[in-house]
């Protein structure tokens, strides 16, 4: 229901915390995010590495339900803001956009992702 329904995602997801976000991230498995601007941060690529999926496939999630991802967080980082996170993060590709998460728009992929072991309590 969770994968057709964005009433039903909003619902589920209305009044988490970002800490507890994390927390249910981390008991399916270890996600480490970093602190930025108060908030936990995660790249995508670092996503698709969790949920064990392909970039194209979060991309894919990104474009079909950009607006529910912007409300939870994601942001794409271009000039300097995108500079101080490669520093942070010390990512070595010269990107010129990076997609950032929050741990509430992790948990929301995984909502949403059909094909993903550990999303569907199954990691490896």
């Amino acid at each position: 229901m969770l994968l057709e329904s964005r009433s039903a995602r909003n619902s589920q997801i209305s009044d988490v915390s970002c800490e507890y976000a994390l927390e249910t991230l981390n008991k399916a498995k270890a996600l480490v995010m970093a602190v930025w601007q108060g908030t936990g941060i995660a790249t995508s690529n670092q996503l698709a590495e969790f949920y064990e999926v392909s970039e194209d496939v979060v991309r894919d999630n990104i474009r079909r339900n950009k607006e529910e991802f912007e409300q939870d967080g994601v942001k794409v980082l271009k000039g300097s803001d995108l500079k101080l996170v490669s520093e942070w993060l010390s990512l070595t590709s010269h990107t010129k956009r990076l997609t950032i998460w929050t741990p509430r728009a992790a948990l929301r992929l995984g909502m949403l992702l059909k094909d993903s072991p550990v999303a569907l309590g199954r990691s490896r």
